[in-house]
């Protein structure tokens, strides 16, 4: 996911839950009803709360189901925002004498046949994994379809050099 593009909603007041509207892994809009609570409040009847979306996205996380009490310390709801991607490659130090910011990067995904994304290096990492002997190397990537979710693989291809004026042709064509 994208930094900062996951929000969790929770209740400032106690309670319990009365009515769950959000649904694991449906669309939300912003300010779309996720969840009403009863207050703890004296009243008659009770004072409720109806707990909106605060962002765009996907509901990732349901942790509240009608009936259940409610403390504002509980995340109820988490909710993603997919329309930018943070896509992560992990490239052989070998290669790292190559690697810097704003290259340009051309990804695919085997969830989508067919699919490209451009885009460039955000960042080259700090620390190499000693364990793979990889360096992450991290692009941003426009999601307008939705199509590509956290968790899914991809292939990158990273440009360290061009050459103007140059014809190439692909392997398999010759």
């Amino acid at each position: 996911a994208f930094p900062g593009k996951r929000q969790s909603v929770s209740s400032r007041i106690a309670g319990r839950a009365i009515r769950v509207l959000a649904l694991p892994d449906h669309e939300v809009k912003a300010g779309d009803p996720l969840v009403v609570v009863e207050s703890r409040q004296p009243g008659e009847p009770p004072p409720q709360v109806t707990l909106v979306a605060p962002i765009s996205g996907f509901v990732v996380d349901l942790a509240v189901a009608p009936g259940d009490p409610v403390s504002p310390d509980k995340a109820l709801v988490g909710i993603l925002d997919l329309s930018r991607v943070h896509a992560v490659a992990h490239v052989p130090e070998h290669h790292a004498s190559r690697l810097r910011r704003g290259l340009k990067v051309r990804m695919t995904s085997p969830g989508w046949p067919g699919e490209m994304w451009e885009t460039e290096v955000a960042h080259v990492g700090a620390v190499a994994d000693p364990a793979t002997g990889t360096l992450e190397v991290a692009c941003y990537v426009d999601n307008e379809g939705l199509w590509l979710r956290p968790g899914m693989r991809a292939e990158f291809d990273v440009v360290t050099r061009t050459r103007p004026g140059l014809m190439s042709v692909p392997k398999a064509a010759v």
